[in-house]
């Protein structure tokens, strides 16, 4: 269920600002993060908005939004800049930045955008897909995007595109099998997940990781 405009107060506003000026502009978005999350039915008190758009697009955005009076940081060239109204936070994210790499946006993963209602507007929001694969690869100690992952897969898992996901977490093949096995932890034999892709990032992290991991035994889990 998504956010009710009742709930949030000064910052429905900010959230107006930014897509209009996105918009004016022409630049492709979508959202992602914590509102993206409300949108599948998982609400947790967040008051910030990102969106995602193509690394191409970023400075255009970034202007775009100062001249909207939004406070302007270019935080990491890598893959987020951020833009500041009052005490609302507006980030602006073209990649994933992970310790192996980084996972650029592509116009693909726009394309999937699904319209979804914001405070009463409607915004085009992040398919699964795409959201589980960038909270996959999001999670670090003190963060909830496991968790974030895990209620959206509860409530939707049914009909996943699992290539779609892997695509983007395949970059850091331990990662995505840590999370499947907290998967597996959380809900032992449901089967949350097609057997190959256990068996695909099992092997993958084995050839990772410096000690040996039982492969064979990764088809038996499966």
């Amino acid at each position: 269920m998504a956010i009710p405009a009742s709930e949030m107060f000064g910052e429905v506003e900010v959230y107006r600002r930014a897509r209009g000026a996105l918009e004016r502009e022409g630049v492709p978005y979508m959202v992602v993060g914590g509102q993206a999350v409300a949108c599948y039915g998982h609400r947790r008190p967040t008051k910030d908005i990102d969106f995602l758009i193509l690394k191409e697009d970023a400075e255009t955005a970034v202007r775009a939004l100062e001249r909207a009076k939004f406070f302007i940081r270019r935080s990491d060239p890598r893959w987020i800049f951020q833009a500041v109204c009052g005490d609302v936070l507006v980030d602006l994210i073209f990649a994933s930045c992970t310790p192996r790499g980084v996972v650029p946006v592509t116009r693909d993963w726009l394309a999937h955008a699904r319209d979804a209602a914001i405070a009463g507007d409607t915004y085009p929001v992040s398919a699964p897909e795409e959201l589980i694969g960038l909270k996959i690869l999001a999670q670090h100690e003190n963060r909830s995007d496991w968790w974030d992952a895990e209620m959206i897969l509860e409530r939707h898992r049914d009909g996943l595109d699992w290539e779609r996901i892997t695509r983007i977490s395949a970059i850091d093949p331990v990662k995505t099998l840590a999370f499947l096995l907290f998967l597996e932890t959380r809900h032992p034999g449901e089967a949350w997940y097609p057997p190959g892709v256990l068996r695909r990032f099992w092997g993958e992290a084995a050839a990772e990781l410096p000690v040996d991991l039982p492969i064979a035994r990764a088809g038996a889990m499966a």
